[in-house]
């Protein structure tokens, strides 16, 4: 198993109190699995990206990545995760071009 949450939830405070994004998710992915996630506007698909990616902890319950609970990382052994283990795919490249200094990608 390449990652594993086990009912994780996510909970941000707001001026009008606490928001909800995820709530109780539980789910494994395992090597080789071709995973879609797909939802309308809202429902929580970059909040799990984000946790799976190891950008943000969850609030409650566990998030395990190759086998290590991530939730008491450090911020270097987060980032140490994303470096050797965790990558994303963007649909669009151009996401990548506000982050580069001019002159270092071009496309046609």
């Amino acid at each position: 198993m390449i990652a594993q949450l086990l009912n994780a939830s996510k909970v941000y405070d707001s001026p009008t109190g606490k928001m909800t994004v995820l709530d109780d998710c539980t789910l494994s992915i395992n090597e080789g699995e071709l995973l879609l996630i797909i939802g309308p506007s809202g429902s929580g698909k970059t909040t799990l990206l984000s946790l799976l990616g190891c950008l943000i902890n969850p609030t409650e319950g566990i998030l395990e990545i190759d086998g290590k609970t991530t939730n008491t990382l450090s911020a270097v052994e987060m980032a140490a995760i994303r470096l050797k283990t965790i990558g994303f795919v963007f649909q669009q490249f151009n996401l990548l071009a506000p982050l580069l200094p001019k002159g270092i990608l071009r496309f046609p």
